[in-house]
């Protein structure tokens, strides 16, 4: 005989036990967009926190594509290798970003792109161990940015 006892058969959930609030970030393929995660060879999952000022362009496709970039071994050989040279890190990248990203950089939201991969640049270098040495560093090439922030490895 099946027991009809609704009153047993209700869970009470305390309101921090609320499942229905939080967010929940899954991987895989079928998952919806919380911006770009990055998987690390050691399997560490690094995103970029955009903000609020740049979570629009962050989730779009080209912000991923630039997110993915800038961790991407190329992208931080240049980083730290015109970093070790006292230059601003993203002196160096300048016509690759030009070369991959051009049409996507350029128009009405142009500053607000420069300035999202100046903040994506600095999770990057600070993620890798490396701290701000120095902002508004004139860049001698200038075909993107006028100026960078320089960085230097952390002791």
């Amino acid at each position: 005989m099946k027991k009809d006892n609704t009153e047993e058969n209700r869970d009470e959930l305390r309101p921090e036990y609320d499942l229905k609030s939080l967010r929940v970030r899954r991987l895989g393929p079928g998952r919806k967009s919380f911006g770009t995660v990055v998987r690390e060879a050691d399997g560490a999952i690094f995103a970029f926190e955009a903000g609020n000022f740049y979570s629009d362009l962050a989730k779009t496709p080209v912000g991923g594509r630039l997110w993915r970039f800038f961790n991407s071994k190329e992208a931080l050989c240049c980083l730290e290798g015109t970093t070790a040279c006292q230059r601003p890190a993203l002196e160096g990248l300048q016509h690759q970003l030009l070369k991959k990203f051009g049409e996507e950089l350029r128009g009405d939201k142009k500053e607000r792109w420069k300035r999202m991969i100046g903040q994506m640049v600095s999770q990057v270098m600070k993620h890798h161990g490396y701290t701000l040495d120095r902002t508004r560093v004139e860049i001698s090439d200038s075909i993107l940015f006028n100026t960078a922030a320089r960085y230097q490895k952390s002791r």
